[in-house]
């Protein structure tokens, strides 16, 4: 057994993105987390809430995929504050939990939820190792 630190730690990537519906930003955030944790990173995958009518493309994600995942139903596309302000809290208390290295968001709603939840991570919990942000 090699000693305590040879040990690597897989670097935890949290990816919020606003819904998984028919398109190719829900096919990039699924595919790269299943390539990622193939590779040996450790991934979570948050998506929030469907619109009325939009198809799912939740079933992109393979059986025993080797990635979390954190459904997030008050993160949305539409304009909700009361939503809003509760998805940046479920969100930050996932990233308290998760403690990522990176924070990667997808779309202009878990762009800008995921963004200030990620700030708020880094001044409070993070603030040692401050996650990076990115956003697509």
């Amino acid at each position: 057994m090699p000693p305590a630190d040879d040990i690597t730690v897989p670097i935890r990537i949290a990816r919020i993105i606003t819904r998984l519906n028919v398109g190719g930003p829900a096919i990039q955030a699924i595919d790269l987390s299943v390539h990622l944790a193939r590779r040996g990173y450790h991934p979570l995958l948050v998506p929030g809430r469907l619109g009325p009518g939009e198809g799912d493309m939740r079933y992109r994600i393979p059986a025993g995929s080797r990635f979390e995942t954190a459904f997030v139903p008050a993160l949305r596309r539409h304009l909700a504050p009361p939503a809003d302000l509760i998805a940046l809290t479920r969100i930050t208390a996932l990233l308290r939990r998760f403690r990522p290295a990176i924070v990667h968001t997808h779309m202009a709603k878990a762009g800008s939820v995921g963004r200030t939840a990620a700030l708020i991570y880094n001044a409070t919990a993070g603030r040692r190792t401050p996650s990076r942000v990115v956003h697509t």
